[in-house]
């Protein structure tokens, strides 16, 4: 996966793993497109999400990716909540069109199921379903569980 930061980099959210702990998502504004980036600490990149904004105030989603080693633990649905959330606090109505692969449809899915007052379904019979986000898709507030022995 090769990645091209230039321009603004601004983080936006951070959220912890177990396996690499704390990831930054850092936003990058380069003319008509936002891009979010899902770093480690140490400045190594575990995905990113890409939005076209050139039909202001529409974001159409163009591309998302996480490397497989990192998929399966939640990451992707926080990259793709806190992007959008903040795409929309920006004044953007954001949209995915049908054609996407099988990974981000588990997303959207997933969005769709925590979510389902925020997002919109359109059908397409030929190319399946798009998505439109009506409002900020909700967050989990940072849930931390203390480890703990059983008593004998």
């Amino acid at each position: 996966m090769a990645f091209e930061m230039t321009g603004l980099s601004v983080p936006l959210a951070e959220t912890r793993d177990p396996i690499d702990g704390v990831l930054t998502l850092m936003k990058n504004i380069q003319g008509d497109r936002r891009q979010y980036y899902l770093m480690g600490s140490s400045g190594w990149v575990a995905g990113y999400i890409a939005f076209s904004t050139a039909d202001a105030p529409v974001a159409l989603l163009t591309s998302a990716e996480l490397l497989p080693e990192h998929q399966g633990r939640g990451l992707g649905k926080f990259m793709y909540k806190e992007a959008i959330n903040d795409l929309l606090q920006d004044g953007f109505r954001v949209f995915s069109m049908p054609g996407r692969s099988e990974m981000a449809e588990r997303v959207w899915r997933s969005l769709l199921a925590s979510s389902p007052e925020s997002i919109q379904v359109t059908d397409d019979p030929y190319a399946g379903p798009g998505y439109t986000v009506l409002h900020p898709v909700s967050r989990r507030p940072d849930v931390r569980v203390r480890g703990h022995r059983r008593r004998a």
